[in-house]
């Protein structure tokens, strides 16, 4: 579920889609899905790997390691704390709130609403 907090990475990608909600949720996800991971990797290495057994049926010794896919997901984990910092750091743009420097117009937001150019010219609609 907080894997979703990739999205959140790309719309803060842009100045346009780089809200104080998008901040907030990478924040929020970002935080979490620290947590959870780390205390699912508790959990792993307390309940399931230190109850394994420690001889064969020859009774010789087992050794246990932590596997690469283990590694990585404990990396990825830490690395979503890097995720957080910089949601943290990176200020949101701030907004033009002059209405006549909008650049997109209501009609334009509309999906497949041809796009009107101030320069007029081809494919474009003038009034």
């Amino acid at each position: 579920m907080t894997s979703l907090s990739n999205c959140v990475d790309i719309q803060r990608s842009t100045p346009r889609g780089d809200l104080n909600c998008q901040k907030f949720f990478g924040i929020a996800t970002g935080t979490i899905g620290f947590f959870s991971t780390l205390y699912s990797i508790g959990t792993y290495l307390g309940s399931c790997r230190d109850n394994l057994p420690t001889e064969n049926i020859a009774g010789e010794d087992i050794e246990y390691g932590l596997g690469p896919a283990l590694l990585c997901l404990i990396v990825a984990t830490f690395l979503k704390v890097i995720d957080v910092i910089i949601h943290i750091l990176v200020p949101v743009p701030l907004r033009n709130e002059d209405k006549d420097n909008v650049d997109l117009d209501v009609d334009e937001a509309k999906i497949g609403a041809p796009v009107a150019s101030k320069r007029g010219g081809a494919g474009s609609i003038t009034s």
